[in-house]
């Protein structure tokens, strides 16, 4: 999008018959991206022996009067290398009508103008990468809610049901007589904070019984 712009612009800017722009591509040779002609889009241009090769090894501005990269009749151009971080990324090229010479300061404004380019694609660059750390922070921020708020509960609270101490009651094992294997006989009335009814001497019931004497 920001190549197309570039490009459209220049042709505005300048009256050009039409420009491109090439962008290197991993074979490495120069393959043109971006193109107010149509039938140019995706031809190849070898950095080796063309003029559009020279300018993006050496990072110079070029003006010639013959161009002639494209094959066919040769025409007046401007080859403007396109650099960000002080390396070149592409070439941005303006091909004049037939017939149009360009001068020196004509290329001196066509510089500054791929050298705002440059700078135009290095911040787009930067803000792409940002939005995509950006995207990137959400997904973990999101994820670690998840893991805190929904998955650990929901894990704590299905090992709680299956766990085997909370589907079994705690029972007491019976306690047998040593002698002969009989079952003891358990008295609640020693078991720590009963509070069942007291046992009484005999004789204290007997005497509680007489009536009082008057």
């Amino acid at each position: 999008m920001v190549h197309r712009r570039i490009t459209a612009k220049a042709v505005a800017l300048t009256g050009n018959e039409y420009s491109f722009c090439a962008t290197p591509d991993q074979a490495g040779d120069l393959v043109i991206t971006v193109s107010t002609r149509g039938d140019l889009l995706g031809r190849r241009l070898s950095l080796t022996g063309t003029t559009v090769g020279l300018a993006f090894s050496d990072s110079v501005p070029l003006r010639l009067n013959d161009f002639c990269d494209l094959g066919g009749d040769s025409a007046a151009a401007r080859v403007l290398p396109v650099c960000e971080a002080e390396a070149s990324t592409g070439v941005l090229v303006c091909v004049a009508p037939r017939g149009r010479q360009f001068t020196e300061n004509e290329l001196d404004m066509a510089a500054a103008y791929a050298a705002q380019a440059g700078l135009a694609l290095h911040l787009a660059t930067a803000q792409r990468r940002m939005r995509e750390l950006d995207v990137l922070t959400d997904r973990d921020r999101i994820a670690r809610d998840l893991h805190d708020h929904v998955i650990s509960p929901t894990t704590a609270s299905a090992s709680a049901r299956t766990s085997p101490a909370a589907d079994w009651p705690t029972c007491r094992p019976e306690q047998t007589n040593a002698a002969d294997g009989s079952p003891l006989r358990h008295d609640r009335a020693e078991e720590p904070g009963w509070r069942g009814r007291r046992r009484c001497p005999k004789g204290a019931r007997r005497r509680s019984r007489r009536p009082a004497a008057w």
